[in-house]
């Protein structure tokens, strides 16, 4: 607990009154302790949670933050566009890029004319090089907010990706000839390849049957014949043998 702090007067003498002169002061740890008393005094008041989720934030609180709005989306009559907006805003403080987009998407489901959502959910986009989504933010935030002191930020930032949509598409269009050339090339090669093989196994085959009808032939010439038989004569005489 804070002590020796010199109160400036308040109209209306509650740790929340005092809280929020406190913050608006631009003193956040003063702000803080003023805060978490009316906490404990008003835990249905939804403004104390939007003030104390902001006070810690400013004091680099940011899971503390995080936490504390959370606890304010339950109290009736909280303001949820506004503590999810914030709960993203400490989500991207502590890097968590895909939470803080979620939250903010969030935010928009509550109020869908909340133009500074729209303008952080596209810088995120930017990061995550999703390029159409975040010209759409961009152009919804100017719609919502045309007379934005940031409008020709943005409105550079926004021809910027479209000129990088077209310069990545010429690339893809680029690689895609590419890849289709190459892949052409690969075809024709293996058709090549393919005619060559075909040819030698032609050749090879003429080359096989020219040698086995060679060896045919000198089969037939030097295989063996039975001479012509001869008469044999005949003898009618009996053979007498002598005692």
């Amino acid at each position: 607990m804070l002590v020796g702090i010199a109160a400036p007067a308040f109209s209306e003498d509650t740790a929340l009154s005092r809280g929020e002169d406190y913050y608006l002061e631009n003193d956040p740890e003063r702000a803080l302790h003023w805060l978490e008393q009316a906490l404990e005094q008003e835990p249905e008041n939804p403004e104390v949670y939007l003030y104390l989720g902001v006070v810690y934030e400013q004091l680099g609180l940011f899971e503390r933050a995080i936490e504390i709005m959370e606890d304010g989306l339950e109290v009736s009559g909280a303001d949820r566009g506004t503590l999810y907006y914030n709960m993203a805003n400490n989500y991207q403080r502590l890097g968590r890029r895909e939470e803080a987009m979620d939250h903010y998407t969030k935010a928009l489901e509550y109020d869908e004319r909340f133009a500074e959502a729209y303008l952080n959910r596209a810088n995120l986009r930017v990061r995550a090089s999703d390029y159409p989504e975040a010209i759409e933010d961009y152009s919804t935030y100017l719609e919502h907010d045309p007379d934005s002191r940031q409008r020709g930020e943005v409105e550079r930032m926004i021809a910027l990706l479209r000129d990088t949509i077209e310069q990545e598409e010429q690339e893809r269009l680029r690689r895609a000839e590419e890849e289709r050339r190459a892949r052409l090339e690969e075809e024709r090669r293996a058709a090549e390849e393919e005619r060559r093989r075909q040819e030698a196994e032609e050749r090879r085959r003429v080359l096989l049957e020219t040698v086995r009808d060679s060896l045919g032939t000198s089969r037939d010439e030097g295989r063996t014949f039975s001479a012509p038989s001869e008469d044999i004569e005949e003898y009618d005489d009996e053979l007498d043998i002598i005692d």
